[in-house]
């Protein structure tokens, strides 16, 4: 189970680094891993609950692993501008606030 948290971390936090050409303003590595990590210490049902709340879930996914599946939900959202969102949504519903990240800097959605 640890195993599968590291990959799925890893994973996600790659899929929320990546740049391109027409992106040098991407997520910067630390913000990313700080969601790859509130995200995935949610319970799985939460996970769910966020992805399909920001239309990144499909029905079709539930057949996908783990690890497959969060790299999936950040890929959708990285590709459609959601990333800050999903930090949003992420700490909604989280009891501890991640208060170095409460403002989102860096985060903003187009």
């Amino acid at each position: 189970m640890r195993h599968e948290f590291a990959h799925a971390l890893a994973d996600a936090w790659a899929e929320a680094t990546k740049t391109t050409a027409r992106d040098p303003d991407a997520m910067p590595p630390n913000l990313a891993r700080r969601l790859a990590f509130r995200f995935l210490t949610l319970a799985f049902r939460l996970q769910i609950t966020v992805a399909k709340n920001l239309d990144v879930f499909t029905s079709a996914d539930l057949s996908l692993s783990d690890q497959a599946l969060v790299r999936v939900i950040f890929e959708r959202a990285r590709k459609k501008g959601l990333l800050g969102k999903l930090w949003a949504e992420t700490e909604k519903l989280h009891t501890d606030p991640a208060d170095c990240m409460g403002s989102r800097a860096g985060w903003e959605d187009p």
